[in-house]
């Protein structure tokens, strides 16, 4: 698969002096759309973006391939380490999502069956059966090769590759590799997808120029078991001291817990995002710490939180945070943290 060309590389950065939250965050708030390249030795990694939000990411590194999130949590790492290059590469809106489409693309089913026909009866196919994916083109006789990017039945962009490697995209490809086809009968490879991309920005990370107010809701949160806890449940400590001793004890299994990290802090009885995170990684962690706090409690103790209240007070302040529960599950995240006591 070759990849759109867009408008060229915009700019070229070099890890060793780019701070790379920094970075996307400019890009968020110029809304851009295309993807980042960065590649180290041994190492590649593609970052896709749409509107100036993560929709893929892919990475190779010694042969170890990844898609989606854990490919995105590899970059926000690999990124860290100097003498790195990031290229920029803008794209228009409809062509960063078809590229965010195709890198999670697999081989259609009637590939074989497609090897004997034209280019165009596969175009016609192709539109036919509405199909979001990339078709890649092996001309013989060093023709070079190309690729041609479907969004739901449209050629939306082609990239070709000629035998001296110099490369053209854009629309006159897509009429250019038509007529190639028509002399120079090509080997074809289909890949499709079906449903969105890997990820959802909103749901996969939490970055702190985009996740204030759910950050407001997990502390309303804090806040709430804090008012349960002053209410004679557990005398010596405050839910907040609780929280404070057992989030460096979290800290090996959820490293954002630990005092020196520079992701997530804990301040004034409320946390503060300063980087990009994980957001599954920070709710089994936040779970996992409330939940250790109500197991200190003693049993006789406990049976003076009213645990309906609770879960009626998360839902409340789900629905003035606006936060879906896709995001956070309060029933669920409820269940978990009294699980193992008597509800």
């Amino acid at each position: 698969m070759l990849l759109p060309v867009g408008d060229g590389v915009q700019k070229e950065l070099n890890t060793s002096y780019t701070q790379f939250d920094r970075l996307l965050y400019d890009l968020f708030e110029n809304r851009f759309s295309g993807y980042l390249r960065i590649s180290f030795w041994g190492f590649e990694g593609l970052l896709v973006l749409d509107a100036g939000r993560m929709v893929q990411g892919t990475t190779s590194e010694r042969e170890i391939y990844l898609v989606g999130e854990q490919a995105v949590l590899r970059i926000l790492t690999k990124v860290q380490d100097p003498d790195g290059v990031i290229e920029i590469i803008s794209l228009s809106n409809e062509i960063a999502i078809t590229l965010g489409f195709a890198l999670q693309a697999v081989l259609h089913e009637d590939n074989d069956v497609l090897q004997k026909a034209t280019i165009k009866d596969i175009v016609h196919f192709v539109g036919a059966e509405g199909i979001t994916g990339y078709l890649d083109i092996e001309f013989h006789a060093q023709k070079g090769n190309g690729t041609l990017y479907f969004l739901e039945g449209q050629p939306v962009d082609a990239i070709i590759r000629t035998p001296s490697g110099k490369v053209a995209g854009g629309q006159p490809v897509i009429a250019k590799i038509l007529e190639i086809s028509e002399k120079i009968h090509p080997d074809v490879r289909l890949y499709y997808t079906s449903g969105q991309p890997k990820i959802i920005e909103e749901y996969a990370f939490l970055l702190p120029w985009a996740h204030q107010r759910y950050m407001d809701f997990i502390n309303d949160v804090i806040r709430i078991f804090n008012e349960s806890i002053k209410q004679g449940v557990v005398r010596r400590k405050s839910f907040l001291d609780h929280l404070e001793e057992l989030k460096n004890q979290l800290a090996e299994e959820y490293p954002f817990f630990q005092p020196e990290n520079d992701t997530l802090s804990f301040q004034n009885g409320q946390f503060v995002l300063k980087k990009i995170l994980h957001h599954k990684s920070f709710l089994l962690g936040f779970t996992e710490l409330v939940r250790q706090i109500m197991r200190r409690v003693p049993d006789r103790r406990l049976k003076k939180l009213d645990q309906e209240k609770i879960l009626n007070a998360l839902l409340e302040l789900q629905e003035h945070y606006g936060i879906p529960q896709q995001q956070f599950n309060v029933p669920s995240f409820v269940y978990r943290v009294f699980e193992e006591r008597a509800l």
